[in-house]
C-alpha cells in the first residue's frame, strides 16, 4: 500500500498527524507494508519553521520520520518568503507540491488531505 497525505491548512496538523498514526497502526496490525508520505504547502508551512512556537508540530512530526517522508513545497516556501534552512532539518523540499502528488498518484499512490 502506498499512500500521499496532502495538508494546506496549518489547523490541520494534528489530524494528519493522527491519521498517519492510525494508517500505520492498522497496517502493522495487519501486517501490511505501506509507505507514507506527506506533502506540505500553502500556509500549512507556517508552521514548519524551527521556532519556539512550533516545536510540539516538529516532536510529533519527528516521531513520524522513521516511516514517513515528509515533503514541503519550494513554490510556497518562496511564496511566504520562508528560508529553506529555517524549516525542520528532517524535511525534505520538492519543486512543486502539486507537480509531486499528481506524480505520486500517477504511480500509484492514494490520495488523503484531511
Amino acid at each position: 500500500m502506498k499512500v500521499i497525505f496532502h495538508i494546506n491548512q496549518v489547523e490541520k496538523w494534528n489530524m494528519l498527524y493522527n491519521n498517519v498514526l492510525n494508517l500505520k497502526e492498522q497496517c502493522n496490525i495487519n501486517n501490511e507494508k505501506v509507505t507514507i508520505e506527506i506533502v506540505a504547502n500553502s500556509s500549512s508551512i507556517k508552521s514548519l519553521i524551527d521556532s519556539d512556537e512550533n516545536q510540539n508540530l516538529k516532536q510529533k512530526l519527528s516521531q513520524l520520520k522513521d516511516f514517513t517522508t515528509i515533503n514541503v513545497c519550494n513554490n510556497s516556501l518562496k511564496g511566504l518568503n520562508i528560508e529553506k534552512n529555517s524549516i525542520f532539518e528532517f524535511l525534505v523540499v520538492v519543486p512543486s507540491a502539486v507537480y509531486y502528488l499528481t506524480k505520486k498518484q500517477s504511480l500509484g499512490f492514494g490520495y488523503i488531505k484531511p
